[in-house]
């Protein structure tokens, strides 16, 4: 069984990603739902981006706010917050992926 890790500097990478898409005009919950933390996955998850030129557009925000990370854009089709979803993979030293 794997114990749970938690990464508080996950938090600040958050807030970050939220100013940064502030500054360009993206605002929570008309721009998009939420900012999920995934601390098993080292990642932040935009969700309930209901546009995909907006969440092509996020990707590029948040590309520029961690130019060492991963990106992937899907859509999802179920559950409560459908839409676009941006899933930004952090990349830390001695996180192993």
């Amino acid at each position: 069984m794997n114990a749970f890790v938690f990464y508080p500097e996950l938090f600040e990478s958050r807030n970050r990603l939220m100013e940064e898409l502030l500054a360009a005009y993206y605002r929570w919950l008309s721009s998009y739902s939420s900012v999920d933390i995934d601390h098993e996955r080292f990642m932040l998850e935009v969700c309930g981006i209901q546009d995909r030129a907006d969440a092509t557009a996020m990707r590029s925000v948040a590309s520029r706010a961690f130019n060492s990370s991963w990106f992937q854009v899907w859509y999802k089709d179920f559950g409560i917050e459908q839409g676009w979803i941006l899933e930004v993979y952090l990349l830390r030293a001695n996180h192993i992926q």
